[in-house]
C-alpha cells in the first residue's frame, strides 16, 4: 500500500510538471530586454574585431567591462545578446543549444562587415560557443574565459538534476559568499530551466570533442578560485587544444565570471596583450 502511494505520488508530481511546462510553451509572456541586458556594439573602424560571448543565463553585461576596455584600445566590439538570454526565464526554458549557435553565426557574420580579423571571446558557456564558432568561421584568435569541460562534484549533481527534474522545471541559483560580492554586479536570470540545463550539457561535450581540431591561437583564463570549476578543467582545455599557439592564465582570488571581479584588470591586461601579439603575426 505505502509503495502504491509513493508510486502514485511520483507520477502526480511528474504529471503536474508537465503540464506545467506545456502551459509555459503556450503563455504569451513579455519578453522585453531586461534593463542592462542590451546588446551592445562599438564601431571603432578597426581592422581587428572582437565578438564577446556572454555565458549561460546570463546576458552582454557580463563582458561590458571588457568590452569597453578593448574598445578605448581602439578595437571594434560587438557583444549579441544570445537567444532565450536577457528576457524571461520562460524563454530559455524553450530554447535549444541551436538557437545559441545561430546567434554566434549571425553575431560574426555581422561584425566581419565591420572587421577583417575576429577575435572571439567566451565567457563560461560563452567559450563553448565560441570554440564551435572557431570552427566553423574563420577566425583569428580565441580567447576562453572560465570556460567549462566539466564541474567540480559533476556525478553528484547529475544525480540530483536527474532526480530534480522528474518534478521540476526550473532550479534557484545558488551562490557562495565569496560569489555574491560579484553576483550584486551581474544582470541575469536567478533561476535555471533545467531543460536549458540539459542542453548545456550536450554543448560542453560537443565543444570538447571540437579541442583537438581547434588550431587557431588560444588563450585559456580561468579563476584559481573558481567556485565551480576546478584547475584541471583549464589544465584539460589547454592541453587538448590543437593551436600551435596557446597559452595560460589563472586569475587570482576571483569568481568565475572574473571580468565582474576585483582582478578583473589584470585579466584585461592579459587579454589585451595577447590579441596584440596574434594580430602582429602576419602569417596566421
Amino acid at each position: 500500500m505505502l509503495l502504491e502511494t509513493v508510486f502514485i505520488g511520483i507520477v502526480t508530481a511528474y504529471l503536474h510538471k508537465k503540464v506545467k511546462f506545456y502551459l509555459i510553451k503556450k503563455k504569451k509572456w513579455d519578453n522585453a530586454i531586461m534593463n542592462g541586458a542590451e546588446p551592445f556594439f562599438i564601431d571603432n573602424k578597426s581592422k581587428t574585431g572582437i565578438l564577446l560571448l556572454h555565458g549561460f543565463t546570463s546576458t552582454p553585461q557580463e563582458v561590458k567591462g571588457i568590452g569597453e576596455y578593448l574598445a578605448k584600445k581602439g578595437l571594434t566590439i560587438y557583444a549579441p545578446l544570445l537567444t532565450g538570454h536577457g528576457t524571461h526565464i520562460f524563454d530559455l526554458a524553450t530554447t535549444k543549444r541551436q538557437d545559441w549557435e545561430k546567434s554566434t553565426i549571425k553575431a560574426f557574420n555581422r561584425l566581419k562587415k565591420k572587421a577583417e580579423n575576429i577575435f572571439v571571446i567566451g565567457s563560461s558557456m560563452g567559450g563553448n560557443l565560441a570554440i564551435k564558432l572557431a570552427n566553423q568561421k574563420k577566425v583569428k584568435g580565441l580567447i576562453l574565459l572560465g570556460t567549462p569541460m566539466f564541474f567540480k562534484s559533476e556525478l553528484t549533481k547529475k544525480i540530483m538534476l536527474k532526480g530534480m527534474s522528474l518534478f521540476k522545471n526550473f532550479v534557484k541559483k545558488k551562490h557562495d559568499k565569496r560569489a555574491k560580492r560579484a553576483i550584486k554586479k551581474k544582470v541575469h536570470y536567478m533561476h535555471v530551466p533545467i531543460k536549458a540545463l540539459k542542453e548545456l550539457a550536450k554543448v560542453i561535450q560537443e565543444s570538447e570533442d571540437l579541442l583537438p581540431n581547434t588550431k587557431v591561437p588560444a588563450l585559456v583564463m580561468q579563476s584559481a578560485t573558481d567556485q565551480i570549476l576546478t584547475n584541471e578543467n583549464a589544465e584539460l582545455i589547454y592541453n587538448r587544444l590543437g593551436s600551435k599557439i596557446k597559452e595560460k592564465e589563472f586569475i587570482p582570488d576571483s569568481y568565475h565570471v572574473f571580468c565582474l571581479d576585483k582582478n578583473k584588470e589584470i585579466a584585461f591586461k592579459k587579454i589585451n596583450e595577447f590579441i596584440k601579439k596574434i594580430s602582429s603575426l602576419k602569417h596566421q
